[in-house]
């Protein structure tokens, strides 16, 4: 168990050369497939809550995160465990009565810099957004990367808006 600090920003321009040159270390890309799912007798977006399963190349992680701490940085509690057949885990949760509710499908490019998880995202749909992941140090780094338009809203909610 632990506690997501995150913040994030859309981008026009690739930052991968500033964030070299201030000594960022590139750690690999990677497909992301995020798939949400609905609970059954509960409202995850009234309750602030998100319950996903993270599909990457042959590794599967199932996610929950609790409701937000802050207002200027996403903070909240996370629970990731790894899980190894996650159809399988699809076919359990749909007869529990969840379903599916939306999939969001990325590239991540990783990069680790002053102990913060740097991602540059190209979401399907959304766009490029910087995800910067970690510490308090992360309004530091988006300062020194120019990035001033940060925001606490999830990948899923800034589709679910884009869908009303």
């Amino acid at each position: 168990m632990g506690r997501e600090i995150e913040a994030k920003a859309r981008v026009e321009e690739d930052l991968t050369e500033k964030i070299l040159k201030m000594g960022g270390r590139f750690l690999g890309e990677k497909i992301q497939e995020d798939i949400y799912f609905e609970h059954p007798c509960r409202d995850f977006v009234k309750s602030d809550e998100a319950f996903r399963l993270r599909i990457e190349g042959n590794k599967s992680i199932i996610t929950y995160k609790g409701k937000r701490e802050s207002e200027n940085l996403k903070i909240r509690e996370e629970i990731e465990v790894e899980i190894k057949d996650s159809k399988a885990f699809i076919n359990i949760l749909e007869r529990l009565g969840f379903k599916k509710a939306y999939t969001i499908r990325k590239r991540r490019r990783e990069f680790l810099l002053n102990e913060i998880i740097i991602c540059l995202d190209d979401v399907n749909g959304l766009g490029s957004f910087i995800e910067l992941e970690g510490g308090e140090k992360l309004l530091e780094i988006a300062e020194k990367l120019g990035i001033r338009n940060l925001t606490t809203e999830s990948y899923l909610e800034m589709i679910i808006k884009s869908k009303t």
